[in-house]
């Protein structure tokens, strides 16, 4: 395991600095009310409005039928985990997941993601999943989550529909490998009842965006030996930062903010992060930030902007030459951090040619020396940037970096003056289908 300072929290730096006594007025007037509202909402567990995703990581009861499920899923002693869902569905553990252990299914249980409709990916899943069997037939134990918050989104319903017949034709106890998530009385809910699948539910007014704390996230992880606690410690420690501290110290506040003034003169945001392994948290955001803000003001402004998502170094090959010389209309946010995987490369790297960087230097030390020049390269051109520094990459600090983005979605939902939590315009191609 690589060796790097553990922070609590996440650290933000914000490029160029800004002076907060010129939103005095929004800040007390919009901001502050808004804060309120989602610290009042993290008792709601009722879950009565859907600024309530505040309090699923301090619901007990439902956190507990979680680890009911888990307990008999981890009784058929799992190898395979495939995770069955699209957007909210996938991306919030798929984050965790790649975040913790790498893109390469090296861990034990591996973790399959099957979310869009594509034959070679969905192929792929079931060809890896039928090696593993042949490889180590008794052994073999498959689980399957398929999580459709509506129990209808028509993705993940095709690829169930293939993964459950592979389970049929390769798997016994079929209805105990099986666990459904999802709203209560969507006809999803009635397959599990019917089919006698495990079946646990999301609090139908939590948006599934913000949903990764609750069973659409929390599940999966767990039964990836990912401590849920730790998760849920690091989000209510960002509630409890964002919810207490005054605005002149308050990061989430301030990122908001300059998020909302920037977005006035530059309309693409590139979320940077250090390595690839943080990119799908990156694309979470992405999503976060797209879905929810993306929309029409009511006055008919459209509003909002364009979150991409960039990966070091190999977007330094690409990329990077539009960001410092093409239109300066990008605001860049960069995360970075240290991979505590356990097979991240921890020896130092030896020198086997001449030009080579980082003689006898160690892996990490190497890396940072490319996101330091990155920075300083945005530094000398003067390109508004926020860098989010999380150390040690670890289940707490990015219960923490979520928790963090999802309020900063909300509060720029109200500075916008938009429903931040619908997304209207996802029906049009639903209609098409």
């Amino acid at each position: 395991m690589n060796t790097c300072n553990a922070l609590s929290l996440p650290a933000y730096t914000i490029n160029p600095q800004f002076d907060l006594d010129g939103y005095a007025k929004i800040i007390q007037n919009s901001m502050l009310p808004s804060i309120a509202q989602l610290k009042a909402a993290q008792s709601d567990f009722l879950y009565s409005s859907p600024e309530s995703f505040t309090a699923l990581t301090s619901d007990e009861a439902a956190i507990s039928k979680i680890k009911g499920v888990l307990e008999d899923l981890l009784a058929l002693k799992p190898t395979d985990i495939i995770v069955c869902g699209i957007g909210g569905s996938s991306q919030g553990s798929k984050a965790f997941v790649h975040a913790l252990y790498g893109e390469y299914n090296l861990q034990n249980p591996r973790c399959y993601f099957c979310e869009t409709v594509d034959p070679l990916s969905l192929g792929t899943i079931v060809e890896q999943l039928a090696r593993a069997k042949t490889l180590s037939a008794e052994a073999f134990s498959p689980i399957l989550c398929m999580v459709s918050k509506s129990g209808t989104t028509q993705e993940t319903l095709i690829n169930a529909a293939v993964l459950l017949d592979f389970f049929k034709t390769h798997t016994t106890k079929i209805n105990e490998r099986v666990v459904c998530v999802t709203q209560k009385g969507s006809s999803l809910s009635q397959v599990a009842s019917k089919e006698k699948f495990g079946l646990l539910f999301v609090p139908e007014q939590v948006s599934g965006r913000f949903s990764t704390f609750s069973a659409v996230g929390l599940l999966p992880l767990a039964l990836m030996g990912i401590n849920i606690n730790l998760i849920a410690l690091g989000a209510q420690s960002a509630l409890t930062r964002i919810f207490d501290e005054a605005p002149e110290t308050n990061p989430i506040i301030q990122y908001a903010l300059w998020l909302f003034e920037q977005s006035k003169t530059h309309a693409i945001a590139p979320f940077f992060v250090s390595m690839p392994s943080l990119a799908s948290s990156a694309h979470l955001f992405k999503q976060l930030y797209a879905e929810s803000l993306g929309k029409k003001d009511k006055k008919g402004n459209r509003v909002g902007f364009h979150p991409t998502v960039s990966v070091m170094t190999q977007d330094l090959h690409s990329i990077f030459q539009l960001y410092l010389d093409g239109p300066q209309n990008h605001m860049t946010t960069f995360i970075k951090g240290v991979s505590t995987a356990p097979h991240s490369h921890t020896t130092s790297i030896p020198t086997f040619f001449e030009h080579q960087m980082c003689k006898e230097a160690s892996a990490v030390e190497c890396q940072m020396k490319f996101v330091d020049a990155v920075l300083a390269a945005y530094t000398d051109a003067q390109i508004p940037h926020t860098i989010i520094a999380l150390g040690a990459v670890t289940a707490r600090i990015l219960g923490s970096l979520i928790t963090e983005h999802m309020v900063t979605t909300a509060l720029l939902g109200k500075l916008y003056e938009i429903s931040t939590f619908d997304q209207p315009a996802i029906t049009l191609y639903k209609c098409k289908l």
